[in-house]
């Protein structure tokens, strides 16, 4: 029985023991989350500016520069290209594709209209040649006769 009572002595020991250890590391993490409450509700905007600053060292700004070089000097290649198309008078090759194409549009509508025309005959190109002569006729002033002289 003395044996059962030490056995049980440690047990609680050994369980207590435990449990302060579980309750400790759980007192180290409310007492980082109320000081990083804390900082959020006392910081001021000027620190909260310097902690953007200090976020911004950190980040590899070199790469975005890198980027935005690239970028400009893509831009002046361009204008560069450009600028020699006009004064050689040459033509880039996507402008002359984008030309082929509007020829290409066009020359369908014009297969597509060619295939709507009426046929003209013989008899009503006459009649519209009357027509033409009469209008001709009627919008010519007539002169008037010159007058005796005396």
């Amino acid at each position: 029985m003395k044996d059962k009572a030490i056995d049980f002595g440690a047990r609680v020991k050994e369980t207590v023991q435990h449990a302060q250890k579980q309750i400790q590391g759980f007192e180290e993490d409310v007492q980082k989350f109320v000081s990083n409450v804390q900082e959020k509700l006392v910081a001021t905007p000027m620190e909260q500016a310097k902690k953007v600053d200090d976020l911004l060292r950190t980040v590899a700004v070199k790469d975005f520069v890198e980027k935005i070089r690239a970028v400009e000097m893509f831009k002046q290649g361009q204008a560069v290209r450009k600028d020699l198309l006009e004064r050689f008078g040459l033509v880039a090759a996507d402008e002359v594709e984008a030309l082929n194409k509007k020829v290409a549009t066009l020359q369908k509508k014009f297969n597509t209209l060619s295939r709507k025309k009426t046929p003209v005959t013989q008899a009503t190109f006459n009649a519209l040649e009357k027509r033409l002569a009469k209008l001709e006729k009627k919008a010519t002033p007539k002169k008037k006769a010159p007058a005796k002289k005396k």
